[in-house]
């Protein structure tokens, strides 16, 4: 579990599991898979690899 799901938990009881969870670091074709297979990763905030179409459509794939 993350820090900060943990967190909303502990101040906000079982409703901090409904709040979604975006990664926010380096997400490119060859980690994206990796990334969004985590249990607390709901999707991700794509920063220079949307602009190349190609890789965000892999990107994109990934989930």
């Amino acid at each position: 579990m993350l820090l900060f799901e943990s967190l909303l938990i502990k101040k906000s009881g079982t409703k901090g599991n409904d709040v979604p969870i975006l990664y926010g670091g380096s997400c490119k074709p060859a980690n994206a898979v990796s990334l969004f297979s985590q249990p607390d990763i709901d999707g991700g905030l794509i920063g220079a690899a949307s602009l190349n179409a190609q890789d965000f459509i892999a990107i994109a794939n990934s989930f």
